[in-house]
C-alpha cells in the first residue's frame, strides 16, 4: 500500500491542451476538485489515488496528433472538401502558410492508391447486398475509396439479374463518384496535392512523388501527376 501510495504521487506537468495529454488536463482538475487548489499552465502537481487509478485503467489517453499537428488542422483537412469554395480556399492558404504540420496530416491521410485488386471486386459487389450490416458497409467504404477506378465494374454489375438493395447501393456509389459533381474526398485530394504543390519544399514533393505513383487512373495519382506536369511547363 506504502508502495502504491508513492508511485500515486508522482507528479505530473499541466501544459496548454494543444501540447498535452487529455490526461494531464484531467488530473489537473482532479486535483482541483480533491484539493480546493487551482493548479497554473507550466505548473507541477501531485497526482492524487483517484487519478493513478483512471489513469492506470487506461480511461485517459495521450492526444494522437500530439507530436505531428495540432488540432487545428484536422479541421482544415476537412474543409479541404467543403462544397463551399470560399471555406476550402481559406483552409489551403493556411495550410500553406504552415507548412510543416500540413505536410503531416496529408501525408497521414492521403496515401497513394494501390493496383487495382480485379479479383475481389465481385466479391466486395456481392457484399453491398449483405444481410450483414458490417459486411455491407465495408464493401461500401471499400469500393468508395477505389472511386472512379471502380465505375466499369459497378456499370457491368448492372447488367445481370442484381437483387433490389444491391443495386440501389451502386447506383450510390456510381452517382457519388461518377457523376458531374465531384465527391468531398476528391475535392480534399485535389486540394491537398495544391497545398503541396504551393509549399513547394523537397518533402512536399517527395509526398507527392509518392501519390503520383499510385494507381493508374485514380483521382490521387491524377491530381499528383498534375501537380509535376506544371512544375515542368
Amino acid at each position: 500500500m506504502a508502495k502504491m501510495r508513492n508511485i500515486c504521487y508522482r507528479t505530473v506537468r499541466v501544459v496548454d491542451s494543444k501540447e498535452s495529454c487529455t490526461a494531464t488536463l484531467l488530473a489537473a482538475k482532479s486535483f482541483e476538485f480533491l484539493h480546493g487548489i487551482a493548479v497554473g499552465k507550466e505548473e507541477w502537481m501531485p497526482m492524487s489515488p483517484i487519478t493513478f487509478f483512471f489513469l492506470v485503467v487506461g480511461i485517459w489517453t495521450p492526444c494522437a496528433n500530439e507530436n505531428r499537428y495540432p488540432s487545428e488542422f484536422t479541421k482544415l483537412w476537412l474543409d479541404l472538401g467543403s462544397d463551399d469554395s470560399r471555406i476550402a480556399y481559406q483552409a489551403v492558404l493556411r495550410m500553406v502558410s504552415a507548412s510543416e504540420p500540413s505536410i503531416a496530416i496529408i501525408e497521414e491521410k492521403l496515401t497513394p492508391m494501390p493496383p487495382l485488386d480485379r479479383t475481389r471486386l465481385p466479391k466486395l459487389i456481392a457484399e453491398l447486398g449483405s444481410i450483414d450490416f458490417k459486411l455491407r458497409e465495408r464493401a461500401d467504404r471499400e469500393l468508395g475509396g477505389l472511386a472512379e477506378l471502380a465505375i466499369p465494374f459497378l456499370k457491368e454489375s448492372l447488367r445481370g439479374d442484381v437483387p433490389l438493395e444491391t443495386r440501389r447501393r451502386i447506383e450510390e456509389l456510381m452517382q457519388r463518384h461518377g457523376g458531374v459533381c465531384l465527391s468531398s474526398d476528391r475535392l480534399r485530394a485535389m486540394r491537398a496535392c495544391e497545398v503541396l504543390e504551393r509549399v513547394g519544399s523537397q518533402k512536399s514533393w517527395e509526398l507527392l512523388k509518392r501519390l503520383a505513383g499510385g494507381a493508374e487512373g485514380h483521382h490521387r495519382t491524377v491530381e499528383a501527376r498534375a501537380s509535376f506536369a506544371r512544375k515542368k511547363s
